[in-house]
């Protein structure tokens, strides 16, 4: 759900969904590669990054 959301666009859907998935599997969520190509996609498209974006990013190991 999260990478059809990047890629249509709606960036705050996708990072929502992001953090939905880390909130209900914390350990899961660090080592999927998936992950980080739609945090890249959702973090490319937008102009600045929150606080939020930057720590889920060290959560999925997205160096910034």
């Amino acid at each position: 759900m999260a990478d059809a959301y990047a890629k249509t666009g709606d960036y705050a859907a996708a990072f929502a969904k992001l953090e939905q998935i880390r909130s209900d599997s914390p350990e899961w969520l660090p080592n999927q590669r998936y992950a980080r190509d739609v945090l890249l996609r959702v973090i490319s498209g937008r102009r600045t990054l929150t606080a939020e974006m930057r720590t889920m990013a060290d959560v999925v190991g997205l160096p910034m």
